[in-house]
């Protein structure tokens, strides 16, 4: 490794670290803030062919083509999960590849700020660096538990076609019909979507609690709120998922868990079986925005297992710390 490759590293450390502890104190309100100057640079890189409209079933959904992936968004008239402020900053942009950014519609905007973020830069802080597909292998299986709309389902599935498996895992409908309709546009013949909760209940429907803004959780006091509803959806227990899992017989398995409060439960759970079975877990990626007091109670369970934790703002990393091969 040159001197100016450990350099590099050692400034974009020390920046991150700082970063973390300024965005920390903000995290009630905020996971991450990219400057449009990054924007900018993300979206070059999309390098985007157009915006335009696909009719499915009736219903309208915004298309945004790239030079490698087709994204959709929500039909007209759902929540486009952008906020005021980032509609304008999107249409303030100067044109890039001939796209002139003022004239799109809320659908289109509201669809590029959630690749740029989602996709791209993975909600993660800066430098920006995308951990959860991070150092994805040939043969490696990711496992996406609270999916979203699959963009980050979609990232791994591109990285891993051919080679590996994912598994897109979303139990609101809205959503995982929006991840299907993507893997069929992509071809993505490697993504599984299943349009379930996950939990360690060994039932086919749970009781799920959800918010305006997508905030969704078993647990009723993560979202608790005057618009907040109750609905039963789809479950897929924590050992089906590893059957699922261990049939493929990857050579590891990355995960990325978002379930707004029981993450700790299920990594805990997850990490018990596949040790048992042999399988070569190597990272799970979880929020520490609703588990950073849980997560610190449990810490000995993790080292007691040999995984490390690395707390990347807004993220915790689990890395297991032995080597696999196979």
């Amino acid at each position: 490794m040159s001197v100016n490759t450990k350099l590099r590293g050692f400034v974009s450390n020390k920046l991150r670290g700082l970063t973390y502890y300024l965005l920390s104190k903000y995290k009630k309100s905020t996971w991450v803030h990219i400057p449009e100057e990054v924007i900018v640079k993300f979206i070059e890189r999309l390098h985007i062919a157009y915006f335009s409209y696909i009719k499915i079933n009736g219903e309208e959904y915004p298309l945004m083509e790239t030079r490698e992936m087709k994204f959709i968004g929500p039909p007209k008239g759902q929540d486009i999960s952008c906020l005021d402020i980032h509609l304008q900053k999107y249409r303030n942009l100067s044109s890039i590849n001939n796209i002139n950014f003022s004239k799109l519609d809320n659908e289109h905007v509201g669809l590029l700020h959630n690749i740029v973020i989602r996709y791209v830069a993975e909600l993660s802080s800066f430098p920006y660096i995308p951990l959860r597909t991070e150092n994805l292998s040939h043969g490696s299986t990711f496992v996406d538990i609270g999916a979203f709309r699959g963009y980050l389902s979609l990232k791994a599935a591109k990285k891993l076609r051919g080679s590996g498996k994912v598994y897109c895992i979303e139990p609101i409908l809205d959503n995982s019909r929006i991840i299907q309709i993507q893997k069929d546009l992509n071809n993505l013949d490697n993504l599984t979507v299943l349009s379930k909760a996950v939990s360690l209940q060994d039932e086919d429907k749970i009781k799920f609690y959800r918010s305006f803004n997508q905030i969704n959780s078993e647990i009723p006091n993560h979202v608790s709120n005057d618009k907040t509803t109750k609905i039963d959806v789809g479950n897929i227990s924590v050992e089906k998922l590893c059957e699922l899992i261990i049939q493929d017989n990857p050579t590891e398995i990355f995960m990325s868990i978002t379930t707004n409060g029981t993450e700790i439960d299920l990594s805990k759970r997850m990490i018990e079986i596949l040790l048992e079975r042999n399988m070569p877990i190597k990272r799970i990626v979880i929020p520490i925005l609703y588990t950073e007091e849980e997560f610190n109670k449990h810490k000995s369970f993790f080292s007691n297992c040999n995984f490390t934790l690395t707390r990347e703002y807004p993220w915790c990393i689990i890395e297991n710390n032995n080597s696999f091969s196979k």
